[in-house]
């Protein structure tokens, strides 16, 4: 049995930002066909565990539980 690696993403927020929030944050993906291939294998395999790194370069972890196709946004909740 083998570790799912977590995928690592960027948020545009800040640090104080997720910390306000409600425990999840959404992570936009550029439109390139490199957003679109995690958009689509998160929706097509379900939850993923995640490294979100801040705009201030501090590191949240978590888990994919949501991908918006159209939007290309992932919403993830923080652990």
């Amino acid at each position: 049995m083998t570790a799912e690696k977590a995928l690592e993403l960027t948020a545009r927020e800040g640090t104080a930002e997720i910390e306000a929030g409600d425990g999840t944050i959404d992570v936009h993906l550029p439109l390139t066909l490199a957003g679109w291939n995690i958009v689509e294998m998160i929706a097509g395999y379900g939850p993923r565990p995640v490294v979100v790194t801040s705009a201030d370069g501090d590191k949240f972890i978590g888990t994919i539980t949501e991908a918006d196709e159209a939007r290309y946004i992932l919403t993830v909740e923080l652990s």
